[in-house]
């Protein structure tokens, strides 16, 4: 017997002696989680990230070798992203993957629901191995370096690598723009009329 995951995401975790939590494995909508998943001789526990729905499915021998080798892949790729030393590499690196896993692809990159996924900053350094403040930080970084971009319902566009210098280009030429209008940073010109606004002097 396995489950099979409708909706939400689930991860096994493993911990030091220092009760640090190391991520072993991530599933989300669609994945097999086989029956023997608790048969490790490591000491680990499979928890929820967000609401989860699971139907009991009894899985074909092909299709328990392709959950296997799923999860293999999986395990591995979370492993070898855990042992990037810069913190802002580990990080992005973690999010373009979790991105490319369990997001949605479009002309312009990745978009990961952080809402969907219910990836707090605190979970996002459990599953990094950072610490919450490092990746409030970073995210912050990346933001401002259009390597990490909000969108609307809670989504973070990651775009592709070769576009980054172009959103970004793209975000230096509004700022000036702003900034010859007499605009601070962040608003439009539709600002003007607005409540509370003062023209600057410069």
């Amino acid at each position: 017997m396995a489950w099979c995951i409708s909706d939400g995401y689930v991860r096994q975790v493993t911990w030091n002696e220092d009760t640090e939590l190391i991520t072993l494995m991530l599933w989300g909508p669609g994945d097999l989680i086989l029956g023997s998943q608790a048969t490790f001789e490591c000491r680990n526990e499979t928890t929820t990230i967000s609401h989860v729905s699971l139907e009991g499915h009894t899985p074909t021998d092909v299709e328990r070798h392709e959950a296997l080798k799923r999860q293999i892949s999986r395990s591995m790729e979370i492993m070898r992203i855990s042992r990037i030393r810069k913190a802002d590499d580990r990080l992005l690196t973690m999010l373009r993957w979790l991105a490319a896993q369990f997001g949605r692809v479009n002309s312009l990159g990745h978009s990961l629901s952080l809402e969907d996924m219910n990836l707090t900053h605190q979970v996002i350094a459990e599953l990094t191995g950072l610490t919450r403040v490092t990746v409030t930080k970073s995210l912050n970084k990346f933001k401002s370096l259009a390597q990490a971009i909000p969108m609307a319902h809670g989504d973070l566009l990651l775009p592709h690598r070769a576009d980054t210098d172009g959103f970004r280009a793209c975000r230096s030429v509004t700022e000036n723009s702003r900034h010859r209008q007499g605009l601070p940073p962040g608003s439009s010109p539709h600002d003007r009329g607005a409540a509370g606004y003062t023209p600057s002097n410069s």
